[in-house]
C-alpha cells in the first residue's frame, strides 16, 4: 500500500444532508449499506453528522440517530468539519438561500433540484467558481442514467446539436397505460399516484413543467448557453385520449411527452409536448416509468441512454456517484463550465407532419371535412392519412396533415370551431419524421 493511499485509507469525509424524504431516505440507505465498498473505492469513510428535516418527530424510513437531525440549516453550513453538502429537499426556497451560503463558505454541493438549477443555475454555479468549490447535479436530470456526465466528459471532440429526451416517468407511464389497457388519461393517473409514480398534485408532471426544468439543464450544458424556462415551449397531456393513442399506433407513431432541443441557424428550438415519434424510433421503444435521451452530434453519432428515471434509489445512485467523484478527484476540479450567458434565440420545434383529431355532428361532418381539406391545399398542405370513426351521433377525425405550419392548422380548426363545426376541442401535436443526418455526414466526411 502506498503513503497516500495509506492516508487516505485513514480518512473521513464529514457530509451535510438537507432532506430526508423519498430521495434522502435512499442517499442514507446507500451510504449505510454500500459504506464499505465507499470506503473500498475511494478510500474514504461517510460521516453524516447532521440531517436537515422539517420534523425530527416523524417516524422514518431509513435508520437515523436523533441527534443527527436537525431543523436549523445553520448548524450544516456554519460546521466547519462539514465539507460537502447534498440537498434533496427540492423547491426554489429555502434551498437556494442555504446553498448560496455553503457554497460561499467554501463547501461543495451536491444537489438533484432541477427546479433550483433552471431557474438559478448561473447564480450557483457563479458561487461556486467564486470560492473554488464544485457544483454537481447529476441526480437533476433523468435520475439513474448518466446524461450530466456523458454531456460533460464524453463529447469533448463533439459538436451537440440536438437532445431529444422522454424526461419524465410519471406521464410516460400514463401514456403506456392508456395506450396497452385503453383507460383515460384520469384513469391512468390515478393508479400512477396509487403505485406512488405521481404526487398528489401532478401538474409539473402532466402539464410538461418538471421536463422543462430538465430540458433547460441539457441545453445549457449542450449549447453553452442560460436558457430561461419560460422561454421553453411547453405542453402537457391532459388533453390526450386513448383514441388518439389508437390511431397512432394505425398510422406508424407513438405517442410520447417529448422534450427537445435543437441547435439551428434560426437560434435554439426548444419543445416540450406530447409528440408522435415513429415506432422505428429508439425513444419509442421507451415504456412506463423508464426515462430515455438521445443525443446527436457530429462525430460520434446518435447515442440513446436508457434507464429508470425516478424514485428512491435510481436518483440516490446519482447522488453518490457524483459523491464518489468528488472523493476521487484528488485535487483536480471537474469540469462544471456551464450557464454561460451567450446570443441566441429560443424558438419553438419545427416540424413538417402534424396529427390532428377533430370531432363534429354526423350530419355536419362531410361538410367539414370538405372544406378543411380545401382550405389545407390552398394553403399548399395535404393530408396524407386519415381516418374516423363515430360515436355516440359524433364523428372522430384523424389527419396526419404534411407541409403546413402549426400555427395555421390551429388557426383552421379554431375558424371551424367559432362556425360550430366543431363539437369538441381539437388537438394538434408534432410528428418527428425527420431523422438527424449531420453526425452522419460528418462521419462520412472523416
Amino acid at each position: 500500500m502506498s503513503n497516500e493511499t495509506a492516508v487516505k485509507a485513514n480518512k473521513t469525509v464529514r457530509v451535510g444532508l438537507l432532506g430526508l424524504g423519498t430521495v434522502g431516505s435512499g442517499v442514507m440507505k446507500v451510504l449505510l449499506h454500500q459504506q464499505a465498498l465507499i470506503k473500498e473505492r475511494t478510500g474514504y469513510r461517510i460521516e453524516v453528522p447532521h440531517i436537515l428535516v422539517r420534523d425530527p418527530k416523524k417516524k422514518r424510513k431509513v435508520k437515523v440517530f436523533p441527534e443527527q437531525l436537525t431543523t436549523d440549516a445553520d448548524r450544516i453550513v456554519d460546521d466547519q468539519d462539514i465539507s460537502i453538502v447534498i440537498e434533496v429537499m427540492g423547491g426554489v426556497e429555502p434551498a437556494r438561500t442555504i446553498l448560496l451560503k455553503a457554497l460561499r463558505s467554501g463547501k461543495h454541493v451536491i444537489t438533484a433540484n432541477k427546479e433550483l438549477l433552471a431557474k438559478h443555475g448561473s447564480e450557483l454555479m457563479k458561487a461556486a467558481q467564486e470560492s473554488g468549490v464544485q457544483l454537481l447535479f447529476e441526480a437533476s436530470v433523468a435520475g439513474g442514467i448518466p446524461v450530466i456526465r456523458f454531456l460533460q466528459g464524453y463529447l469533448t471532440a463533439n459538436r451537440v446539436y440536438e437532445i431529444s429526451g422522454i424526461l419524465n416517468g410519471t406521464t410516460n407511464y400514463i401514456l403506456t397505460k392508456m395506450e396497452q389497457t385503453g383507460q383515460t388519461f384520469a384513469e391512468a393517473l390515478a393508479e400512477a399516484q396509487e403505485l406512488g409514480y405521481a404526487e398528489a398534485d401532478p401538474t409539473d408532471d402532466v402539464e410538461g413543467y418538471d421536463a422543462a426544468y430538465k430540458l433547460a439543464i441539457l441545453t445549457n450544458l449542450a449549447f453553452d448557453v442560460e436558457v430561461p424556462v419560460s422561454d421553453i415551449f411547453r405542453e402537457g397531456i391532459k388533453e390526450i385520449r386513448p383514441i388518439d393513442l389508437g390511431w397512432a399506433r394505425e398510422f406508424g407513431y407513438v405517442i410520447k411527452l417529448l422534450a427537445r432541443s435543437r441547435k439551428t441557424e434560426r437560434g435554439i428550438e426548444l419543445s416540450v409536448g406530447p409528440c408522435l415519434l415513429p415506432l422505428s424510433h429508439p425513444l419509442a421503444r421507451v415504456h412506463d416509468v423508464f426515462n430515455a435521451v438521445t443525443v446527436y452530434s457530429d462525430v460520434v453519432g446518435d447515442v440513446t441512454l436508457v434507464g429508470k428515471g425516478a424514485g428512491e434509489y435510481p436518483t440516490a445512485s446519482a447522488v453518490i456517484e457524483d459523491l464518489t467523484a468528488l472523493l476521487r478527484q484528488s485535487g483536480q476540479v471537474l469540469r462544471t463550465t456551464c450557464w454561460q450567458t451567450s446570443s441566441h434565440r429560443c424558438l419553438e420545434t419545427e416540424s413538417s407532419r402534424f396529427f390532428i383529431r377533430f370531432t363534429s355532428a354526423e350530419q355536419e361532418s362531410q361538410q367539414l371535412e370538405q372544406q378543411l381539406k380545401r382550405v389545407i391545399a390552398e394553403w399548399g398542405g395535404r393530408v396524407i392519412h386519415q381516418v374516423k370513426k363515430e360515436a355516440l351521433g359524433k364523428e372522430n377525425f384523424g389527419w396526419i396533415v404534411q407541409n403546413l405550419p402549426r400555427k395555421r392548422l390551429i388557426e383552421l380548426l379554431d375558424q371551424a370551431s367559432a362556425n360550430g363545426l366543431l363539437s369538441q376541442q381539437p388537438l394538434v401535436l408534432p410528428c418527428l419524421d425527420q431523422v438527424a443526418t449531420q453526425s452522419r455526414k460528418l462521419a462520412s466526411a472523416i
